[in-house]
């Protein structure tokens, strides 16, 4: 065996004892982007380690949180994949540009999003609750983060709302809105026509039987997650339960 062939064989032995930095895997995250007055992008999303580009823009940049100014030491999903992704899926336009810290947002969904130096509010990025330290591609995101995108200076609080799952038609029930980073009620928020209490609960009273969605806000924070739930009696074909007998009386109590 020749010197050459020896070492290359050497080397290969090496190469193959070093181990391979793998992937992270992929992960369903809840995101949505808040614009000045309305949610321009709600959904659960499922993203994998991909590159980001803007709508209808040839150009794909690096985005799995191992940049120069990355949080991760091997490929990982990121809010920016999760953007992307959401978009795609949604058909929503997304424009900006990429610069070393990642993507800056000029519109989402035809809407302007980019800086204000009026106001200094621009579109800010949370990870449950809190505005995140690194950009959209260079922070690695986990299975059942709360991914958002507001616009804001980043001193707004972001609202959380939690419904139950179901609700009789025409009784009422307890809702509550919450800080996303603390936990904390939130009182003064408005949710489907009522007023939050010190502890951050409302009674709302649901009539249109079937699927319903709610959310919460406030003046000085981000509007809430979309809370879902379902109007029926339990017992007329509404959120999977059994059809009322031809004839039944399917009228809300008290109507």
């Amino acid at each position: 065996m020749s010197k050459a062939r020896a070492a290359g064989v050497l080397a290969a032995g090496f190469l193959s004892l070093v181990p391979a930095v793998a992937s992270a895997a992929p992960v369903t995250v809840d995101l949505r982007v808040e614009g000045r007055t309305r949610t321009l992008l709600e959904r659960q999303v499922t993203t994998d380690v991909r590159t980001f580009r803007f709508t209808d823009a040839p150009a794909t940049f690096p985005c799995d949180a191992t940049g120069p100014t990355g949080s991760a030491a091997a490929p990982s999903p990121t809010r920016g994949g999760a953007l992307v992704t959401a978009a795609e899926e949604a058909g929503v336009a997304l424009t900006g540009t990429v610069g070393s810290f990642g993507p800056t947002f000029a519109t989402v969904a035809g809407e302007a999003v980019g800086y204000d130096a009026a106001t200094g509010a621009y579109l800010v990025e949370y990870e449950n609750g809190v505005p995140a330290q690194f950009g959209s591609c260079n922070d690695a995101i986990a299975q059942g983060d709360e991914v958002v995108f507001a616009y804001g200076t980043g001193s707004e609080p972001v609202l959380r709302l939690a419904a139950p799952a179901t609700a009789a038609p025409g009784r009422p029930v307890t809702v509550r809105v919450t800080d996303a980073a603390s936990g904390a009620g939130i009182a003064g928020a408005s949710v489907g026509g009522a007023t939050t209490g010190t502890d951050g609960t409302a009674t709302v009273t649901l009539t249109e039987r079937g699927p319903a969605s709610l959310k919460a806000s406030k003046p000085g924070t981000i509007r809430s997650n979309a809370a879902r739930t379902c109007v029926t009696d339990g017992a007329d074909g509404f959120c999977a339960t059994a059809a009322p007998a031809p004839g039944a009386d399917t009228a809300a109590p008290g109507a």
